[in-house]
């Protein structure tokens, strides 16, 4: 008799509490932030500043090692990688001695889709909304001692606002109205491709490549306008001022890694991030 379980949405380990966000059907069309708002604990505000149980000394890995797409700006970062190419997230409260002082807060690891699957394999998701729309992809393939994984999503999001002010100014022998009206756009979006190869030489040693390659690009117009005179709808004076900002941040990761099990790992890391800002 064969008895087969599915892993818990949440699972709590002795030095780490995990978050199988694969699991869970909430997090499809979005992207990292929001996977880390549904993990418990995690807390991350509109800017992508995440904390963790208050603190915001939390240091953020990618399976497991540090990455060159976070030494910028973290909500940035976060946006770049698609919810649908996380596999689970790793909350650590209390770091071991291997870890740097800059996460003395906690550790949080964010794990990718990187499963080894005999055979070939592949899937493709995406979601429509009014403000958000996502598309992704993955396959792996997996033959003799040889293993190759592609992940390809893109999302795009977009946002609008509207206000409008009146105030009315008494001083003596004299009325004033002013009139303040505003809107803006935010249109934002990128892609994320990652792709990797793994060779088994044995059953104790294993060599792997691995690139990360995100996009982000990030939009935004403002229109404000004052005027006001000496009754509701007079016009005696107009101020109007216009703003665009257009942000393009580039950024990539190349992990090289060798693992012999149950002995010795060694791992090498080369990395390069360098944000672009177009205004």
């Amino acid at each position: 008799m064969t008895i087969a379980g599915t892993k818990d949405i949440v699972e709590n380990k002795i030095d780490r509490l995990i978050y199988n966000a694969e699991k869970d059907v909430t997090t499809k069309g979005g992207d990292a932030a929001d996977v880390l708002r549904r993990t418990p604990m995690l807390t991350v505000d509109l800017e992508g500043n995440v904390s963790l149980q208050g603190s915001q000394n939390v240091k953020i890995l990618i399976n497991g090692k540090p990455s060159s797409i976070m030494a910028g700006n973290v909500g940035d970062a976060l946006k770049m990688i698609p919810a649908d190419m996380i596999e689970k997230v790793e909350v650590i409260t209390q770091p071991g001695a291997k870890y740097d002082a800059e996460g003395s807060g906690g550790i949080v690891n964010i794990v990718t889709k990187t499963k080894k699957i005999i055979g070939v394999s592949g899937s493709v998701n995406g979601s429509i909304g009014t403000r958000s729309n996502f598309l992704g992809s993955n396959i792996s393939m997996r033959f003799g001692k040889w293993g190759l994984t592609g992940n390809l999503g893109g999302h795009m999001w977009r946002s609008k606002s509207e206000s409008k002010i009146v105030r009315e100014y008494f001083v003596p022998a004299e009325y004033q109205v002013l009139n303040q009206t505003g809107s803006g756009s935010n249109l934002g979006g990128g892609t994320f491709i990652q792709i990797g190869a793994d060779y088994d030489f044995n059953d104790k040693n294993n060599v792997s490549l691995s690139l990360r390659t995100p996009i982000h690009a990030f939009g935004n117009k403002n229109k404000l306008s004052y005027y006001g005179g000496d009754q509701i709808d007079s016009l005696d004076w107009l101020y109007r001022r216009e703003s665009s900002v257009n942000n393009l941040n580039l950024g990539s990761d190349v992990n090289i890694d060798y693992k012999r099990t149950f002995k010795k790992r060694f791992s090498q890391r080369m990395g390069y991030f360098r944000p672009i800002q177009l205004q």
